[in-house]
C-alpha cells in the first residue's frame, strides 16, 4: 500500500501486457482525457475528449511500438507507446484520422476554445521543458511516451 496515495502497487508480473491496437483509441482518449483534462470551459465535455482523441492520435501516428497493461481483474493499467527510426509505424491511418479530427475541432465553436487552450498550454509546456534542457545542457528526447 502505499500511504501517501492509499493506492496499491502492482508489480510488473501481476500486470498483463497486449499490443495496442486502433480499437483501444476510444479507452485511449478516455484515459487521456482524465489525466490530461482541457481547461475550462471544455474540461470534462465532450469537446475536451474530442481533444484527447487528437493528442492520442498524434502519439499513435509516430508509434512504431505501442502496448497497453492490464491488472488481473482486467482494469487498465497503463499504455506505452515508442519510436524507433527505421521501424514500420504500428498505426499508418492515424495521421488521417488526427486531420479529420482536427478539422471536426475547428470547426466547432467549442472547439475553437479546445485548439487556443491546448495551444497556449503546449507552448507554455514546451518553454518550460526547453529551459530547463537548455540549463542543463540536454536535448528533448523523441523517443517514447508511457502513461
Amino acid at each position: 500500500m502505499n500511504d501517501a496515495l492509499g493506492t496499491t502497487q502492482a508489480s510488473a508480473s501481476q500486470l498483463t501486457f497486449r499490443q495496442a491496437t486502433l480499437n483501444d483509441l476510444p479507452e485511449l482518449s478516455r484515459v487521456f482525457n482524465e489525466i490530461w483534462p482541457q481547461e475550462e470551459p471544455l474540461k470534462h465535455t465532450p469537446m475536451g475528449l474530442e481533444m484527447a482523441k487528437y493528442l492520442t492520435l498524434g502519439y499513435m501516428s509516430r508509434a512504431t511500438f505501442a502496448n497497453m497493461a492490464f491488472t488481473a481483474d482486467g482494469t487498465f493499467a497503463g499504455t506505452t507507446f515508442a519510436r524507433v527510426e527505421g521501424q514500420r509505424l504500428l498505426f499508418p491511418e492515424a495521421s488521417d484520422m488526427a486531420r479529420e479530427t482536427a478539422q471536426f475541432i475547428s470547426e466547432d465553436p467549442m472547439g475553437k476554445l479546445a485548439s487556443i487552450s491546448t495551444t497556449a498550454r503546449s507552448t507554455r509546456a514546451n518553454s518550460r521543458w526547453n529551459e530547463t534542457a537548455r540549463s542543463r545542457g540536454t536535448r528533448r528526447p523523441n523517443c517514447c511516451s508511457t502513461w
